[in-house]
């Protein structure tokens, strides 16, 4: 009560507010014999200006989006350069005070393990200051990353980290859409957030963001497909040109291989291509594990599955 009487004197209104010493230590260390499997420090430790972001959301009584490239760990904090010092108006508008200008400093989230982090500290930070638990903060956590971490089906892309931070900001968005009571609960009424964050699961228009998208090459490589075999279909079934017959003398009975019609596509490779992107055929009975001729088969030893193509059959495509 004293630090924010002291705040309001001297006209800070506009400044984030910070949590007092004495209140972040007493709420760490109730949060540490709560959350005492978890090791609350090094890389998962929250830096103090991480407490204060959330300590104003439940100041103004709003919902704010922090970003994962926000939420510093303590020793980055400490190791950071401090923030420069600048002139500005006092309360009363007719004198001049020094104060600290506010640091926008920001960490490095290229990996996926620095991304988790990031976000368990943002946890870290909402639980004592009142506005989520910990443990359903980290169940949504987890619920992301585990979309996240799936391997996509053939022809999709794996879920981008790009897709995971949209995700991400759209969750914040929906919380401050839905929300409609007061940060500033008792601590026995429970965290004003956990409902909200536990129907976040089944939000479709957060989920939306982190559904697979159909991959470039499985899409170039069908088009290509279907426009050389139609090219080639075209060159060889001209009505007014005529064919050669295969038991003439200097014809060949079975063909090239490229220019030979294929036959349907097995049930077992139903979606797959037949083709190459180059146009060369496809050994189906490669693909089945039913080949017996290995190199001397004219057609392509490759995987089938859309924009793969490589030397594995396709009941082995990861």
């Amino acid at each position: 009560m004293i630090h924010r009487f002291k705040s309001a004197a001297k006209g800070e209104d506009a400044i984030p507010k910070e949590m007092s010493a004495p209140e972040r230590d007493a709420r760490l260390t109730r949060q540490k014999e709560q959350l005492r499997g978890l090791d609350i420090s090094g890389p998962l430790e929250p830096a103090h200006g991480l407490y204060d972001l959330c300590a104003q959301m439940v100041e103004r009584n709003e919902v704010a989006y922090i970003s994962p490239t926000k939420c510093l760990s303590r020793q980055l904090e400490l190791t950071g350069a401090k923030p420069e010092k600048e002139l500005q108006l006092d309360a009363s508008k007719t004198g001049l005070v020094i104060k600290e200008q506010s640091n926008a400093q920001e960490i490095n989230i290229s990996s996926d393990l620095a991304l988790y982090q990031a976000m368990q500290r943002r946890a870290l930070a909402m639980d004592p200051t009142g506005l989520a638990s910990y443990e359903v903060m980290k169940k949504w956590i987890d619920r992301m990353f585990a979309i996240f971490s799936q391997p996509p089906a053939p022809g999709f892309q794996k879920v981008s980290q790009a897709q995971l931070l949209r995700a991400d900001r759209q969750a914040f968005v929906r919380l401050s859409e839905t929300f409609n009571g007061s940060l500033k609960v008792m601590p026995m009424a429970g965290k004003p957030l956990d409902p909200l964050v536990e129907k976040l699961e089944t939000d479709v228009s957060v989920t939306y963001f982190m559904l697979p998208v159909a991959s470039q090459a499985s899409t170039s490589g069908s088009h290509g497909d279907v426009t050389k075999v139609d090219k080639k279909r075209t060159d060889t079934d001209q009505p007014d040109k005529p064919q050669p017959n295969k038991f003439q003398k200097g014809s060949k009975g079975k063909g090239t291989g490229k220019n030979k019609k294929r036959e349907p596509v097995p049930s077992g490779l139903k979606g797959m291509h037949s083709r190459t992107p180059q146009g060369d055929q496809i050994c189906f009975g490669y693909n089945l594990g039913t080949c017996k001729q290995g190199a001397a088969c004219q057609r392509k030893h490759v995987c089938a599955v859309p924009g793969c193509y490589k030397n594995h059959p396709q009941k082995e495509h990861q």
